[in-house]
């Protein structure tokens, strides 16, 4: 239907379609509708970010997948789904790993025409293979195969932040916002590429703006933390984590950040749900990006630099950032141990951030 719609426009308003856009179009395959509706519902929980959300879009994955098991665009976003399912803590990475592999294998088999294919297979180069070269390959294919296409477009700005590549990536960004404006995910993404580049007090009002969007965004409420960190507005960054637990539901955490600040104010509540976050690693899966961030609050280079080195350990996708995370570069940015993990993972140094 959409193939013959493009083609009917562009021949009443005189456009002459390329080979290769003639090619797409007539080569597109046929899709159920319940399972298209399905994949635009897993796609709009996926963007949400936070566990309900990710949940739901898991069951409309799979309700999709089962409608329709060969639409490829369905396996790109379950590889999408597994990998921010890790990225979010909820199951370890080398358990997600696989699945997003597979998903994006599989979307590449059944159209690798599609931009949507290529943009999965680069972001399982970057997040997963942390190849740096075959991943940028991909992000351009599927820019090269769908210019319009703003997912790609908003993932590349973050790969490119990553590699200090900031007035590219910034360039992906605003592209991405111009074609798809509502899109919660790309706000949240545009407002932690303002912290990257230290614009502090737009970054403030871009999350927030995310937060009206989604309430509870953890992603927005858990980077305004940071924000308000690195200004010395350590009473709202103290708020702001707080609230953070508060949209996960985790009573453990807002009863140690409560006692700790009590005891000792801002350091002591950082320390206490520090401490307590390695004592449930002792437990349970842990996401060492979460430990290594409230040890960094609390000032304290040795056990950030811990958990730091076990997120990369683990292959924990967060690790990517911590190059370009104002709060670890400003804490620990002369500490060897810190140089070595970024030599570790290939990253780029910059020494004037």
């Amino acid at each position: 239907m959409y193939g013959e719609m493009a083609g009917a426009i562009a021949e009443n308003i005189q456009v002459k379609l390329t080979a290769q856009d003639e090619t797409r179009l007539a080569g597109a395959r046929q899709v159920n509708p319940d399972a298209y509706d399905a994949y635009l519902k897993s796609m709009f929980h996926w963007q949400r970010y936070n566990p309900e959300d990710l949940e739901a879009a898991r069951q409309y994955f799979e309700s999709a997948l089962e409608k329709d098991p060969d639409f490829a665009v369905v396996h790109m976003g379950i590889g999408l789904f597994w990998v921010f399912y890790a990225s979010a803590g909820i199951v370890p990475f080398n358990e997600a790993a696989p699945k997003a592999v597979a998903a994006a294998k599989r979307a590449m088999e059944l159209d690798d025409t599609l931009a949507e294919a290529h943009y999965v297979l680069a972001v399982i180069r970057y997040v997963v293979d942390w190849d740096w070269e075959k991943a940028e390959a991909s992000f351009r294919k599927a820019i090269e195969l769908n210019p319009n296409y703003p997912d790609v477009r908003g993932y590349y700005a973050q790969f490119l932040f990553n590699m200090h590549r900031p007035d590219e990536a910034i360039v992906q960004m605003e592209r991405a916002l111009e074609l798809d404006p509502f899109n919660s995910m790309f706000q949240y993404m545009y407002g932690v590429d303002l912290v990257f580049m230290r614009r502090y007090d737009e970054a403030i009002e871009q999350l927030q703006k995310t937060l009206k969007i989604v309430p509870n965004h953890t992603g927005a409420t858990e980077v305004l933390a940071q924000v308000f960190h690195q200004k010395g507005m350590y009473e709202n960054a103290f708020e702001q984590i707080k609230a953070c637990y508060e949209s996960i539901d985790f009573k453990e955490g807002i009863k140690a950040l409560t006692r700790g600040y009590e005891k000792a104010g801002y350091q002591g509540a950082m320390k206490s749900a520090a401490e307590m976050w390695e004592e449930l690693a002792k437990v349970t899966y842990v996401l060492p990006w979460n430990v290594a961030q409230v040890y960094a609050y609390a000032g304290n280079k040795e056990k950030t630099l811990d958990w730091l080195e076990k997120g990369v350990e683990v292959r924990d996708a967060n690790m990517l950032i911590i190059g370009v995370t104002p709060l670890f570069f400003d804490l620990l940015k002369d500490e060897p141990r810190y140089q070595d993990l970024l030599q570790k993972m290939n990253l780029p140094v910059d020494e004037k951030k």
